[in-house]
């Protein structure tokens, strides 16, 4: 019985489709539009979910509104690079840090990918922005599971601030070679995992990295709460190609509290 009420708790009330408000979810097609008031009509109080059930091509997809579900069973891509809105460079699926959220998941068993990842590559040299594929900060309750990520432009999955941090059953794929492709980094936050899942890629598998390392304050103080990172498990999870296991920032900070568990790394 304790179970059931759980599982009522948590299950979504209200689901929500792109093709609702105009979507063509054929891949070709230019979804943003739709995809943005699907979002805005989950902004009440009861838990929804937005399905993802065909192929859609947005820009920058904003989450800002708490007990959100994506449920994508089919496939989200980015726009390519000469359409994709460069002001919001810091992620492909984001939310906005000045606005509460809570209880944000990524679900499905589909896809998310960048489209021709060649030209966001390109960046690295050419100095141009890159957004990571998934970009949540500030968020209490985040669960991201059983969803395929790849080819993204910057990091597959960045969480910074964060607390309540369930990574389980992802595959993450993108070539050995290509520039800054993070499976999944870790800035600051408290309770977090990743468990369960394959990473293939071109930089770190994973990273567990202090948030505030580039604060000047945190030179002199590394042990500040601002300065600090870790509090994470990661169980369970194989490293392809890429620069295995990364702990620490560039800069300055303190990590503690990281156990590894059942990791593989190769190549």
């Amino acid at each position: 019985m304790a179970l059931a009420c759980v599982l009522v708790a948590i299950s979504p009330s209200v689901v929500i489709t792109p093709e609702a408000y105009g979507a063509k979810g054929d891949g070709i097609a230019d979804d943003s539009g739709p995809i943005r008031q699907a979002l805005a009509a989950c902004a009440g109080d009861a838990p929804c979910s937005v399905l993802f059930a065909q192929s859609y091509l947005s820009g920058p997809i904003r989450i800002n509104s708490s007990r959100v579900t994506l449920n994508v069973t089919g496939s989200l891509a980015m726009l390519p690079r000469a359409s994709f809105p460069l002001t919001a460079a810091h992620g492909f699926i984001t939310n906005d840090n000045l606005v509460a959220t809570s209880e944000l998941r990524i679900t499905g068993g589909g896809r998310i990918a960048s489209t021709e990842p060649d030209a966001w590559w390109a960046c690295k040299i050419l100095g141009c922005s890159r957004p990571h594929l998934i970009n949540l900060g500030n968020v209490s309750g985040v669960r991201i599971d059983d969803i395929a990520l790849a080819d993204s432009p910057n990091h597959h999955i960045e969480v910074s601030g964060c607390r309540h941090v369930r990574i389980d059953g992802i595959t993450i794929d993108a070539p050995h070679l290509s520039p800054n492709t993070d499976g999944v980094t870790f800035y600051g936050g408290d309770d977090q995992s990743l468990t369960n899942s394959r990473i293939s890629n071109g930089d770190d598998c994973t990273s567990v990295v202090p948030i505030g390392e580039w604060l000047p304050e945190c030179v002199e103080s590394p042990e500040l709460p601002q300065c600090r990172g870790g509090s994470v498990v990661i169980r369970n999870v194989t490293c392809i190609g890429g620069h295995g296991l990364a702990i620490g920032g560039m800069r300055h900070g303190t990590v503690s509290n990281v156990t590894f568990s059942n990791v593989t790394a190769t190549g």
